[in-house]
């Protein structure tokens, strides 16, 4: 079940996005700090999230949400600039296993 804003088609998945969107620049503008993560590194990969799921289609949504998951632990190891390096890596290569 969708909602049509104008032009735009959001399930009930992408308004999770955007109210965890909301509630990670309120964290940031309040100083707030989250346990084992850096609140930047987690917008910025909410943000990609919410930009691939309006590129990839919606069959392959499990896909993209377990390369994300799995970047989202990453973040916990490694700088945000190699866990984008895995995520571009990660889209080739379910992209050259037509898998997306």
């Amino acid at each position: 079940m969708g909602y049509y804003l104008g032009k735009f088609y959001f399930e009930k998945k992408d308004f999770f996005l955007i109210l965890a969107i909301l509630s990670l620049l309120g964290t940031i503008h309040f100083s707030y700090p989250l346990p084992l993560f850096d609140s930047k590194n987690l917008l910025v990969l909410t943000i990609l999230f919410l930009l691939a799921k309006g590129v990839v289609l919606p069959t392959h949504d499990t896909a993209v949400f377990t390369a994300f998951l799995v970047a989202l632990f990453l973040t916990l190891f490694f700088p945000l600039f190699k866990v984008l390096i895995f995520l571009v890596f990660a889209f080739i290569f379910l992209r050259l296993t037509k898998v997306v």
